[in-house]
């Protein structure tokens, strides 16, 4: 276990807790996403993982030892544990090279000459190390961050919203860089994301926080899968959410297929197609005025659509 944060409270105002009760470790080699909606605590708790923040109650343990509170510190924070904000930091004037080098300045110069050109390698930077942040790509000043981030090699690395500002080459780019990162040091990871996708495909846990509480941890195959209330399902992707007495049924629209009229759980008629690349997502209007998605590979010829079921989640 690198870091655990155990019963730890925050507050900005003595009246209000931003952050409740939070409970759970980060493990070595293990890359972990928080989600959750606007406020709910997620940068929050991305800088409290850091040490930069005051908890209200509580505690952080890095290696089963408490980290200080910044009012403990003369410098907030911890030397084995990273962050890279959503402004990355980078100095202005200074070239992609020497922005690294910067973190490596103590250090005997033929060690950092020789890790500075390995970590351009690492982040497939090293065409623009003489460049200012200025004149490249976001996605460029970002691998720039994160290179002098591990520089020191740390144990934890902290990314705010690292999805954010890319595009589809530069996300799948970037998620790469970070799997070999993992990989090669064997370090703690964690990112808050709004990107779902993003957050399924490269984490190996998902911690979905609600209003600066923790409801659910879990692998992100079960979460999607198995989500603890509505909140968690829609927050994971698209999701038809039915109501059947006191109970609610989730159906993801891949686990409905079209069937005869025998095998229908649900008859409808198609009100809109979409196109999104891989297939096509349909929106149907059942004769109980209810519009339900699903997604197929081919795009339907008839109006009328007869679904079936192929898995289901029911939560009360």
């Amino acid at each position: 276990m690198l870091l655990k944060l155990k019963n730890y409270h925050h507050s900005y105002s003595e009246s209000v807790l931003t952050l409740e009760n939070i409970n759970f470790d980060l493990k070595k080699g293990e890359i972990v996403a928080i989600l959750g909606n606007s406020g709910s605590g997620k940068s929050t708790l991305l800088l409290s993982m850091a040490g930069l923040l005051e908890p209200f109650s509580g505690e952080i343990l890095f290696k089963n030892k408490k980290i200080l509170k910044p009012s403990e510190k003369l410098i907030a924070g911890h030397s084995d544990i990273k962050i890279v904000k959503q402004d990355y930091g980078l100095f202005p004037n200074m070239t992609v090279a020497e922005n690294i080098a910067y973190e490596l300045r103590y250090y005997e110069e033929d060690y950092r000459k020789s890790k500075i050109d390995s970590l351009l390698d690492l982040c497939e930077i090293s065409e623009i190390k003489t460049k200012l942040p200025r004149h490249i790509s976001g996605g460029q000043q970002q691998r720039t961050a994160i290179a002098r981030a591990i520089a020191e090699n740390p144990d934890v690395l902290l990314l705010d919203e690292p999805f954010s500002h890319l595009d589809l080459q530069n996300k799948t780019k970037l998620k790469t860089i970070l799997q070999k990162i993992i990989k090669r040091n064997q370090i703690g990871c964690a990112f808050v994301t709004h990107e779902v996708e993003d957050a399924i495909s490269l984490a190996n846990k998902l911690i979905i926080l609600e209003k600066g509480k923790i409801i659910q941890i879990g692998k992100p195959e079960y979460i999607y899968n198995q989500p603890i209330n509505e909140y968690t399902a829609r927050l994971t992707g698209l999701v038809n959410i039915i109501k059947k007495g006191k109970k609610t049924s989730l159906i993801r629209p891949e686990n409905l297929k079209i069937c005869n009229a025998k095998e229908a759980n649900y008859q409808g008629q198609i009100i809109n197609v979409s196109f999104i690349g891989r297939g096509f997502l349909i929106d149907i209007k059942t004769k109980k005025n209810e519009v339900i998605q699903f997604f197929t590979l081919e795009k339907p010829i008839q109006v009328e659509i007869f679904l079936s079921i192929k898995f289901e989640h029911e939560f009360i």
